[in-house]
């Protein structure tokens, strides 16, 4: 609004003044033609309808009786005034007289319209015929007509028949004694009123908007002259901020003649003043251009370094409101920086020990720092907004400027990945511990047997030693895969290629696992494409098949049957082990390569198993070139496949070679 200009605001104040007196004027007028236009109309046809009565006589009148009176003499001389009357009046629709019978109901008597076919299609309508004489007449709705016994009236509000809808008008007519023995009545077509007010309106409309238009345009030609000095002043005024030569042109010896010679007046003592003064501002422009580039280039840095830090960072002012946070901060909160500046640690988040306990008070180490100007390094739980929790390391340092502590530095480090890190080694080295503790308990009860020495048999004594051996072998192929373990997760296991038999090797890997085989009655299936020679790594591939065939065989039902097959195509080798068996279950299928996994429907039938035998097999597959996937259905079979290019393995430099 302060933008508008000021013969803008006046014109628009005037015509808001213009408009509001229009539309009270309007409102009372059109009230107030309202009521004429319509009583207009009721004044014509009371007119009309009383010329009608007075042409008729009434002796005359009563002699028609019947529709066979309409041949007589009486019958044809009021017709004809009848007709003659609505010929005169084009904007009549109907003349007709009425007559009250003795039992209070009226009928038409003679009609000044005749039937004819008005729109021309050959069929004479309802609303085309003419009246017949004795014809009932229901005059419930017109009570006007019974005002019109006495003296001429007429309809306030139109009425509907079967000819349409009319506004009609009614004149008693009397005989020579003054008595009332017929009504005379003559209909406007309702359209035609209702026309007639929708013209009347338009005019006064068309009347209020020109005064709309015409008035305010005389206004702003007024205020365009006597303005003209002011538009004049803000020009010049506008343009001495570009040009310090700019004067007003204004000559006059008024008030605005006044204004424009004291401002001519000041802008030559300004322009004379910036003219000392250009230069020094200059010079001081570049040296504060110079401070401010330096201040933005340090911002800049600042802001990138503290962008960049993976570390949540806050720092707080004295009572521990956080004035500034870095984008992991907020990010570890998943809360803007809006919602977290201004606010203290504790009323956005909580904190709480590895119990759940919540930390408060001088134990928050935000609240330490700043009590006791200590630095401050704790291991505990954050809480984001949506109350899920993550282990962080928080380290607090208050800020001291001149010996008092102004604030606190506090930085959060995200240990998740380490917590997972030392609960994995945990779990790690309680599988591995109660993996070797059993075989060792075995050949410790077995050696303390043979050694009390009670006289056993040779072949009691050799079962002894076969069960050392088996617990020895369990170890040491214990030992083998933790070694394994070890060297893929490090990177450091190497994988050297030449051209191998996979179906020897395959052959191997099942001759290796016959007695097991032959125990559990299992019939093999083998199916060998044309595959000479594939460059490969023999131990990497050799352990890829003694994985999964010693699995297909431990998970295989009693006489069930495993299927083996390599088979080749254009552009790769697949290696397909399956067995019936167990299966896997289908909400487990996501972990089964993962380390120390084992399904639950297995643990419980097959209690030895280090659940690495799986990770092992992925790990040398993908690290080798080639992809490993399955399909199983619970209870029934599982699918392994592994895939290579047909080129084969690839080649890996490492320092150490898998067991």
């Amino acid at each position: 609004m302060k933008r508008i200009s000021f013969k803008i605001k006046v014109l628009v104040f005037l015509e808001i003044i213009v408009i509001i007196i229009n539309s009270i004027l309007g409102y009372f007028i059109w009230k107030e033609l309202s009521f004429l236009v319509r009583e207009i109309s009721r004044k014509k046809i009371i007119a009309l309808a009383s010329t009608t009565a007075y042409f008729i006589e009434g002796e005359k009148h009563e002699e028609i009786q019947s529709e066979k009176d309409q041949q007589s003499n009486a019958y044809r001389e009021i017709h004809e005034v009848l007709k003659n009357i609505m010929e005169a009046n084009p904007e009549l629709d109907d003349i007709y007289t009425l007559k009250q019978l003795e039992d209070g109901s009226w009928i038409y008597v003679a009609e000044g319209y005749e039937t004819k076919d008005l729109d021309g299609d050959g069929v004479i309508a309802e609303d085309e015929m003419a009246a017949l004489i004795g014809e009932p007449f229901d005059a419930s709705p017109y009570p006007e007509l019974f005002n019109a016994l006495n003296n001429p009236s007429a309809d306030y509000e139109m009425g509907c028949d079967k000819w349409g809808c009319f506004l009609s008008g009614y004149a008693p007519i009397k005989n020579k004694s003054g008595q009332t023995v017929a009504i005379a009545a003559v209909d406007i077509r309702a359209q035609d009123v209702i026309d007639f007010e929708k013209n009347t309106r338009i005019a006064i409309f068309a009347t209020l908007g020109f005064l709309f238009v015409f008035l305010p345009l005389v206004i702003y030609l007024f205020l365009a002259f006597i303005t003209k000095p002011i538009s004049e002043i803000i020009k010049g005024i506008k343009n001495f901020g570009q040009d310090l030569s700019t004067r007003l042109p204004i000559k006059s010896e008024d008030e605005f003649g006044i204004i424009s010679r004291t401002f001519n007046n000041m802008a030559s003592e300004l322009q004379d003043l910036y003219t000392g003064l250009e230069d020094k501002v200059r010079e001081k422009t570049r040296s504060l251009e110079k401070k401010v580039n330096e201040i933005e280039e340090k911002n800049a840095k600042e802001e990138a370094l503290l962008t960049s830090i993976g570390e949540g960072m806050i720092a707080t002012d004295k009572n521990g409101k956080i004035i500034i946070t870095n984008s992991q901060f907020e990010i570890f909160l998943r809360l803007s920086a809006d919602k977290i500046t201004n606010k203290k640690i504790s009323s956005i988040c909580n904190l709480s020990d590895d119990k759940g306990n919540i930390i408060s008070g001088e134990k928050r180490p935000e609240i330490a720092a700043l009590s006791h100007a200590k630095k401050t390094t704790v291991s505990l739980f954050l809480e984001r907004a949506d109350k899920t929790k993550f282990p962080v390391m928080i380290t607090a340092a208050p800020v001291i400027f001149r010996n008092k502590i102004i604030g606190s530095i506090i930085v959060f480090r995200d240990i998740t990945k380490e917590k997972e890190v030392d609960r994995a080694k945990s779990e790690f080295v309680s599988l591995a511990s109660h993996q070797l503790l059993t075989p060792l308990a075995n050949i410790r009860w077995y050696t303390e047997m043979l050694l009390e020495d009670n006289g056993y048999s040779e072949d009691k004594k050799k079962r002894y030693f076969s069960k050392i051996e088996n617990s020895t072998q369990r170890m040491v192929e214990l030992v083998q895969d933790l070694l394994n373990v070890s060297r893929i997760e490090m990177g450091v296991f190497s994988i050297e290629t030449r051209p191998t038999n996979i179906k020897e090797l395959m052959l191997d890997a099942i001759s290796e696992l016959s007695h097991k085989i032959k125990d559990k009655k299992i019939k093999i299936l083998k199916n060998f494409d044309d595959l000479k020679s594939f460059n490969a790594d023999p131990k990497m591939l050799r352990i890829i098949f003694q994985n999964l065939l010693s699995n297909a065989v431990k998970y295989a039902n009693l006489n069930g049957k495993i299927e083996v097959s390599v088979s080749k195509n254009e552009k790769s080798v697949l290696i397909r082990i399956s067995n019936s068996g167990y299966g896997i279950p289908q909400n487990q299928e996501d972990k089964i390569f993962t380390k120390l996994f084992r399904a639950d429907n297995v643990r419980e039938e097959e209690t030895e198993g280090t659940g690495l035998g799986l990770y092992i097999t992925k790990s040398v597959v993908e690290n080798s070139g080639g992809r490993i996937w399955f399909d199983s259905i619970e209870n029934k079979n599982t699918n392994f496949y592994v895939e290579y290019p047909l080129s084969g393995m690839k080649n890996v430099k490492g320092s150490k070679k898998l067991i």
